[in-house]
């Protein structure tokens, strides 16, 4: 009898036990302040499971991805599936949460590409790290700037250095107020739209179902 308590009690404290988890996840500069409301949904949609999210003050866009793949973080708040190709441990928590947009934008005095094949003769920069400007790379013939921020984006567009970028309505205006560089969109739709989702890192694998059903509520559905 007292063999068979012994055996109970250890297989007991041998069995995973998912209370009390904090997990800290990665959060990129270029998060919107009118995206900050995630943060709290996030936290808010988890609040009655045993996990408890955090989040990190910005980093630069491919740290935050490559702390959260190393396991040095436990996630990655918000990224579109491009973003994580090579990265298998990050782990997408299959609920959509976001939907981005990417428009073509080109300096106020400046013309506007007429078409997709008048586009390829643009030159684009983008933001080091932030891999949906590999779109723009991909497509232009004439070459493409990186930078690592976005005052030194907008200097590349006010001085002719590139010709245009990619961003959605809401980071473009944000850009243009902080830096005084006047933009203006181009095209009648979007170069790039995708889906945004939450990525856990692989060592909490046991907790992709629990996210998975706290973060359901919070879903977008309209296809991208």
């Amino acid at each position: 009898m007292r063999v068979a308590i012994l055996a109970t009690l250890l297989a007991i404290t041998l069995t995973p036990c998912l209370a009390e988890t904090e997990l800290r996840i990665a959060l990129y500069q270029g998060f919107l302040p009118s995206q900050q409301s995630l943060l709290t949904q996030l936290q808010t949609a988890t609040a009655s499971t045993d996990l408890k999210l955090t989040f990190t003050d910005p980093l630069p866009p491919q740290r935050a991805l490559s702390m959260a793949a190393s396991g040095q973080l436990d996630g990655d708040v918000l990224r579109q599936p491009f973003a994580v190709e090579g990265l298998p441990s990050l782990m997408k928590v299959p609920v959509p949460l976001a939907i981005f947009e990417y428009w073509v934008w080109v300096p106020q005095a400046k013309r506007c590409p007429a078409n997709l094949d008048q586009l390829k003769q643009f030159k684009p920069v983008g933001i080091l790290g932030l891999k949906y400007f590999e779109f723009a790379y991909q497509l232009s013939k004439v070459g493409h700037e990186e930078v690592t921020s976005i005052p030194a984006l907008m200097e590349m567009l006010k001085y002719d250095r590139a010709q245009y970028s990619l961003a959605s309505e809401q980071s473009a205006m944000a850009f243009s107020h902080s830096t005084g560089v006047q933009i203006r969109r181009c095209l009648n739709d979007p170069l790039v739209r995708t889906f945004g989702y939450f990525y856990l890192n692989e060592r909490h694998r046991q907790w992709l179902p629990v996210l998975e059903q706290a973060l359901t509520p919070l879903r977008v559905d309209r296809q991208p």
